[in-house]
């Protein structure tokens, strides 16, 4: 029901549609309270549940495919994901190892700067290394790089 005023007289239009307040049962203060926090708590734990489930299928498009193999639960997933993240670290400490051998048997530095229109690709190894200067230009070009200018120069010291 909404009043008008035109006038001095009133006009009263009805709606066919009853008010909100009309239809919801009254309830006191303390009820009222106990219904808005269900309703808060119930969003919370389901936007807790879809935040859950994104973290979940991150995890899982982490994870190698051999070890996701078939739908399985949660718990199975991460505890795959923990064996992966194992499996990792040891293989980084063993590549670690193997690169720190490979440094202490060679000599070799390469160097890659900017210059002009390209890179300067500057590689320094003793003689006795065994590193060849048609191994590395074989490697330049097998990479995809055209070698414009090659300079070796030998230092005989000692």
């Amino acid at each position: 029901m909404f009043p008008y005023h035109q006038s001095d007289e009133v006009v009263w239009q009805f709606s066919s549609i009853p008010n909100q307040e009309d239809r919801m049962p009254q309830y006191n203060d303390e009820a009222n309270t106990i219904i808005n926090k269900n309703i808060i708590r119930r969003d919370t734990e389901r936007q807790r549940r879809k935040k859950m489930a994104i973290l979940n299928a991150s995890l899982r498009s982490l994870l190698p495919m051999e070890m996701i193999k078939g739908k399985r639960s949660v718990s199975d997933h991460t505890n795959e994901a923990m064996n992966y993240i194992t499996y990792l670290k040891n293989k980084i400490q063993e590549l670690s190892v193997r690169r720190n051998e490979l440094k202490s048997l060679s000599n070799l530095s390469v160097v890659v700067q900017p210059c002009c229109d390209g890179v300067q690709i500057l590689v320094t190894t003793n003689v006795n290394e065994g590193l060849l200067l048609s191994e590395v230009l074989e490697t330049l070009l097998r990479e995809g790089l055209d070698v414009v200018h090659c300079f070796r120069v030998e230092n005989m010291k000692g």
